[in-house]
């Protein structure tokens, strides 16, 4: 579909977070996130998916927590970068050319908020293929227990930074 263009565009700028003396962000261009020191601007660590980072990480209890155009949502350590645990809502690894890279048909581009113990996200961006919400434990990477799951829906896509409360989640469409 020629005029099939996104709504939105993430890749003018890194999105950033700052927590106490170090900034965390994610980048299009070499598919890593980084922690610097906010004062010296000299990097602690750094992280490589095998697909862009659009959205800004969440931090959240000493975890950084950030979704990927390879299509899974990541868990590292705040300290070192080492990570905890990512997670694929799809066992399908098919690819897609986006932007001259292949990437997942499935990329993460609503970052990831925690609440309550929980990491929401979601993994989608064409209308015509499946778009999954998930709801997994922030601590184990896993979507088992109570309120924790992953969801198919049709003819969505989920794309932005998402928002959530004790009782909602918000999560904007993509086209």
């Amino acid at each position: 579909i020629p005029d099939l263009r996104s709504l939105r565009n993430f890749d003018p700028v890194f999105h950033v977070s700052a927590v106490g003396d170090a900034v965390y962000f994610g980048s299009s261009a070499d598919d890593t996130v980084r922690c610097l020191d906010a004062i010296t601007g000299k990097t602690r660590w750094a992280f490589t998916t095998n697909g862009p980072i659009r959205i800004a990480p969440t931090v959240h209890n000493g975890k950084v927590f950030f979704g990927s155009d390879d299509g899974h949502a990541y868990c590292v350590n705040a300290t070192d970068g080492k990570l905890t645990w990512k997670f694929a809502p799809s066992a399908d690894r098919s690819l897609v050319l986006n932007n001259g890279r292949l990437i997942s048909f499935w990329p993460i581009r609503t970052g990831i908020v925690v609440s309550e113990g929980t990491a929401y996200f979601a993994a989608s961006m064409l209308p015509w293929k499946k778009s999954y919400l998930c709801a997994i434990d922030a601590e184990t990477g896993k979507a088992e227990g109570d309120g924790r799951f992953v969801r198919e829906f049709n003819g969505q896509t989920l794309e932005g930074a998402m928002v959530a409360s004790n009782k909602h989640v918000i999560v904007p469409q993509g086209r």
